[in-house]
């Protein structure tokens, strides 16, 4: 579901920039995409930690690229 509501409403692009929109999933397949972060440009995702009750900014290391599914940005936005 999060990736239709995605693709509706944000545009797909292949190459990751700043203030794009990372869809992500902790297991494999569809149904396990569950998780959105930002990418601020400076090699860093800024995303929501349920276990520290806020949002967080971290380094985007190889962990966090290989759960990345789908890279989004906002329509109209350069």
């Amino acid at each position: 579901m999060l990736r239709r509501l995605c693709d509706e409403h944000l545009l797909r692009i292949d190459d990751i920039e700043p203030g794009c929109i990372l869809l992500m999933g902790f297991l494999l397949g569809p149904a396990q995409e569950q998780h959105l972060g930002i990418y601020t440009g400076e090699d860093t995702i800024v995303h929501a930690y349920a276990h520290a009750g806020a949002c967080v900014e971290h380094r985007y290391s190889s962990a966090w690229r290989s759960r990345t599914r789908q890279i989004y940005r906002y329509a109209g936005v350069a």
